[in-house]
């Protein structure tokens, strides 16, 4: 028999992808998915647990991009899965390794992330500079700081890089010869070179080990920095623009 803890596995789901259910329910054969009276709830994405976080009762697994993201309750547990500036210019360093200019493209939502990107750079014989999209994207504005620099990054602001936007940041860079780093899988296959991010083993690991710790504890772990532990590159970008390949992660 079971023991009592392993039993208690119903979760409520906000929001989360059909696959990464599965994927759940695989490393979990005792998991339980319900549409209402759970006692632990896992919520996808930052505007999803902003919309519930207030209504919850009981706590929650969220996954956001980034530390400051949102506000977690104290009773949650964020999993942070976007890897940082700093992390992308690595990957942008390996494929250009004479880049001297990098060019950081973020909303206000994500000027923090580029000071702590600044503060960390600031040892290495690299220029940064940034430029705030705040509404309508100007392909103009775009398309003249590009010029400016050797690579761009792409802040890990879903809204900013969303499919709608890919073709208005892209074309620009096109024309221009400057490669996109980042944020996400989804806008490396639109058309950006390359970007690294956390595997589908590893989050789903994470979130098991998330939801076991509730199950024996009735609480949860400390929120955490996930690791980057992959990297997704757009060959035929890659070959056109002749950038190296980028090392396979561990």
């Amino acid at each position: 028999m079971l023991p009592n803890w392993v039993q208690a596995s119903a979760v409520q789901m906000h929001a989360v992808p059909a696959a990464a259910v599965s994927a759940l329910r695989s490393a979990l054969p005792t998991l339980q998915t319900v549409d209402s009276g759970a006692e632990l709830q896992l919520i996808w994405q930052a505007q999803h647990y902003q919309q519930l976080s207030a209504k919850l009762s009981t706590p929650a697994i969220v996954l956001l991009a980034y530390p400051g993201q949102a506000n977690v309750r104290p009773q949650d547990m964020a999993l942070y899965w976007s890897p940082t500036l700093a992390q992308q210019l690595q990957l942008a360093q390996e494929l250009n390794p004479g880049l001297k200019r990098v060019g950081v493209v973020l909303s206000p939502a994500t000027k923090a992330l580029f000071e702590a990107f600044k503060q960390a750079v600031q040892a290495q014989s690299i220029v940064v500079e940034s430029l705030v999209i705040d509404g309508d994207i100007n392909t103009r504005q775009l398309a003249a700081f590009m010029q400016s620099v050797d690579v761009l990054l792409a802040a890990p602001d879903e809204q900013l890089f969303s499919p709608i936007n890919a073709k208005l940041l892209l074309l620009p860079s096109y024309r221009l010869q400057r490669p996109w780093v980042g944020p996400n899988a989804a806008f490396v296959q639109a058309g950006a070179v390359a970007t690294q991010q956390v595997s589908r083993a590893t989050l789903i690991n994470a979130i098991s080990s998330a939801i076991s710790h509730w199950q024996q504890h009735k609480n949860l772990p400390a929120s955490r920095v996930l690791s980057a532990d992959e990297v997704v590159v757009n060959a035929p970008v890659l070959r056109s623009l002749g950038l190296r390949q980028p090392r396979a992660r561990p």
